[in-house]
């Protein structure tokens, strides 16, 4: 029998948290995250799709932006970021 076949199983995630102001504010951070929620395909920086679930595609006004960081950090940043070795800097 696979997983998938079998509606019935499920992964749940619990955290807990010592003290109640902790909690409300961790659900406020999840709160705030949810409304910051990747404004960038709203902005034409970046978009979605689902020949790459999870990866950004860079538009024009996106590119640049990376490019005036990268200007701003240095070359080795791009380099390192583009290579996909993000590790590297650790």
């Amino acid at each position: 029998m696979k997983g998938d076949e079998n509606d019935s199983f499920s992964k749940e995630y619990t955290l807990c948290f010592p003290m109640e102001e902790e909690l409300k504010a961790h659900l406020n951070f999840i709160k705030e995250a949810v409304e910051r929620n990747h404004i960038g395909p709203q902005l034409d920086l970046f978009m979605f799709d689902e020949t790459a679930p999870g990866m950004p595609y860079w538009l024009p006004n996106g590119w640049k932006n990376v490019q005036c960081f990268c200007l701003i950090f240095g070359d080795k940043t791009l380099n390192t970021w583009l290579s996909g070795n993000i590790s590297a800097h650790y």
